[in-house]
């Protein structure tokens, strides 16, 4: 990310780890500041957040947290220990350490929407507010999963990070490969400078297998289009399930929260925004016709302008 000399880089333990964050804030302030907390998804890092820290930061306390076992951050070591509930529980400790005791904005996209999503149902007292960038809920996403062929093909991306040489297919040709999952779909593309700070997170020592882990982690694998479980469990290590054994999770948000969605995404077909109004008690959602997942980077402006009339209501 471009260098800011008011942007600070931050430790802070939390479950046994050592997190990385950055963070802005004004100068002097004679009232306490709201606190709002960005997390990334894969395969990003806290840096990618620089345009939400310049515009809240000079307001709030503006917080960019490095996802565990991403880029500065330590990150668990048993690969079990990578579980959605696991990785939620090191968050909210994170959240406690850095709130100074107040509910705080929870802005997250991606895999940092998927810990967002459960996190706010379980500790809704640790929110004001969330906000959600192209991160499909869990209650929708499975549904839609098991019902929406078209889902599970837009996430059969899946299976590519499971096998066992993922990382060194990843890291081959300077990162091609994590390079077109990412950087190659921004519209308009991203700054060198930018490009430079995925380059230097990827070659962290072990970030690859941690990020990968996430995945690999994941309590249960869809099929594959026209596959065989069997054959699937053998490969990847399972379990994978019969799309009939899947159940529908019920996870309800009780915070205000607002849904903001670049409609071009390449991984989440638009469905799973159907019906989400279902699972919480405040909603707003705004779409973004051309944005694609990658929205933060494509519309940083509307974006910080949409989170700012919403915590304003």
């Amino acid at each position: 990310m471009p260098e800011h000399s008011d942007i600070q880089s931050c430790y802070v333990q939390a479950k046994g780890l050592r997190l990385h964050y950055l963070m802005r804030s004004p100068i002097s302030t004679e009232t306490q500041t709201p606190t709002l907390i960005f997390l990334h998804g894969f395969p990003e890092y806290s840096g990618v957040w620089h345009h939400q820290l310049d515009f809240f930061g000079q307001i709030a306390r503006a917080i960019a947290l490095d996802l565990p076992g991403y880029n500065r951050s330590e990150g668990p070591g048993a690969l079990a220990e990578f579980s959605v509930p696991n990785l939620v529980e090191i968050v909210a400790e994170f959240i406690r350490q850095v709130s100074d005791g107040q509910p705080v904005v929870l802005v997250a996209h991606d895999w940092g929407g998927a810990l967002a999503w459960p996190l706010a149902a379980r500790y809704p007292e640790l929110l004001s507010h969330l906000i959600i960038l192209n991160a499909a809920h869990p209650s929708t996403f499975t549904r839609e999963m098991m019902q929406n062929p078209k889902q599970r093909a837009m996430s059969d991306y899946i299976h590519t990070f499971l096998s066992s040489d993922a990382e060194k297919a990843l890291a081959d040709d300077d990162f091609a490969l994590l390079k077109q999952h990412s950087i190659t779909h921004v519209k308009g593309g991203i700054s060198p400078e930018l490009e430079t700070g995925y380059r230097d997170s990827w070659q962290c020592d072990g970030v690859l297998t941690r990020m990968l882990n996430y995945y690999r982690a994941m309590p249960q694998l869809f099929p594959r289009e026209g596959s065989d479980t069997s054959s699937l469990d053998k490969q990847n290590g399972g379990p994978t399930k019969q799309l009939a054994d899947f159940k529908i999770p019920q996870i309800y948000i009780r915070v205000p929260t607002l849904v903001l969605w670049g409609e071009q995404d390449s991984a989440f077909d638009i469905s799973v925004l159907d019906g989400l109004s279902e699972y919480i008690d405040d909603y707003t959602e705004q779409r973004f016709p051309d944005a694609t997942h990658w929205l933060h980077h494509e519309e940083p402006e509307a974006i910080s302008s949409a989170i700012s009339q919403f915590l304003a209501r």
